[in-house]
């Protein structure tokens, strides 16, 4: 158990106990990582990935250290880090980029179909 310790407020006084807690940014630390942010990264597909004129894949993806993703190329729109979504018709060969940003930059995967 930690020492006892003691915050006064305003009108209040609060008693507590100080363990050896530690946040993100100590084990961080502690892993050698000097509190580095970690660039997202994204893992990008679809199925199928071939299509006859006119059809229509599953664009699938999920990312990690990542809070949002932006879509561009043959798609647009803003997504959530994990996600999948059903084209439109496909009518010639289409390249999808989905570029996923997080506190520590931005990683991009593209797919052609």
């Amino acid at each position: 158990m930690g020492a006892p310790s003691r915050w006064a407020l305003p009108g209040l006084v609060v008693f507590g106990l100080l363990a050896g807690c530690t946040g993100s940014s100590d084990r961080k630390k502690e892993e050698g990582q000097d509190a580095a942010l970690n660039a997202p990264s994204v893992s990008f597909s679809a199925s199928p990935s071939q299509v006859e004129s006119g059809e229509s894949t599953t664009l699938v993806w999920s990312s990690s250290d990542a809070v949002s993703c932006s879509a561009s190329g043959g798609w647009s729109g803003e997504f959530d880090p994990d996600g999948s979504v059903v084209t439109g018709a496909i009518t010639a060969s289409t390249t999808f980029t989905l570029t996923c940003h997080g506190d520590g930059g931005s990683s991009t995967s593209q797919v052609s179909v």
